[in-house]
């Protein structure tokens, strides 16, 4: 078996650079999962934070510290920032859930309003 001919050198030129290309958008996008998943993680902690902060308060403790640092994160959400390296979230406006055209109010019920009572 000798050398490869011109046009399997070609082919295998071509695969390498899909290949390389291929590795470079991998890598963009493990990049860009890896910024969503520090945003999602550091929202768990500022429901679990928030939670804390409404118990201590109830039971008559001070939490000045946790607001704070809820204050920080939250911040850091909104705008960006370096200190626990958060993109930026895009403010999208909330929105009214709405009925279907063909259900209105009358129609929808839930669960338990479906069973009925015996008397």
């Amino acid at each position: 078996m000798g050398k490869h001919s011109f046009g399997e050198q070609i082919v295998q030129v071509v695969l390498m650079l899909i290949l390389f290309l291929l590795v470079v958008r991998s890598a963009g996008l493990s990049r860009q999962i890896q910024g969503t998943s520090r945003v999602i993680n550091y929202a768990g902690i500022v429901r679990g934070c928030s939670q804390r902060v409404v118990k201590r308060e109830l039971c008559g403790e001070t939490s000045d510290d946790l607001i704070a640092y809820l204050d920080a994160i939250l911040k850091e959400l909104r705008e960006g920032g370096d200190t626990y390296q958060l993109k930026a979230t895009p403010q999208r406006p909330l929105s009214s859930p709405r009925a279907s055209p063909t259900t209105t109010s009358a129609t929808r019920r839930s669960p338990w309003q479906n069973s009925t009572r015996k008397a």
